[in-house]
């Protein structure tokens, strides 16, 4: 009875991968490792996180490149959707990895610093932007970076 194995994980090439679907939500990803009973916990430990997700509306982390991404589909009729474009591939280097409440960090220091960073910094101030990213998560001292948090 004790070797029954979890439904919904399979191995390919020597690594576990996860494919089940869980209250409608699909979930297809590996788990990085070979062992199957650290698969098992893996598989666990993501149910957990959909479950909480479901119930409590816990949402994942999305990083601004995710959130810059689905701002530029969202708004691609806009007239200057272009220089958006540009201004989001100019920070992209710079904080495009980072989760998004690390970037409310990032903008409260240079907000707080009072540096002047230009073009880049005038368009994350644009209403269009200030709408999109609206969310209360970052808190008023963020200023026009606010808008960077909602999707």
């Amino acid at each position: 009875m004790g070797n029954q194995r979890t439904s919904g994980l399979t191995k390919r090439g020597g690594v576990w991968h996860v494919d089940k679907w869980f209250r409608g939500v699909r979930l297809c990803e590996s788990t990085g490792t070979d062992d199957v009973r650290q698969a098992e916990e893996y598989l666990a430990k993501r149910l957990t996180e959909l479950r909480e997700a479901k119930l409590y509306g816990l949402r994942d982390a999305r990083t601004f490149r995710a959130a810059a991404t689905k701002y530029l589909q969202d708004y691609h009729h806009k007239k200057r959707i272009k220089d958006d474009a540009l201004h989001l591939k100019q920070l992209d280097p710079f904080i495009g990895s980072l989760e998004l409440k690390q970037v409310a960090t990032v903008a409260a220091s240079i907000t707080s610093s009072g540096a002047r960073i230009g073009r880049t910094r005038r368009f994350a101030r644009r209403s269009s932007m200030r709408s999109w990213f609206s969310s209360g998560s970052l808190g008023s001292e963020t200023g026009g970076y606010r808008t960077i948090c909602k999707m």
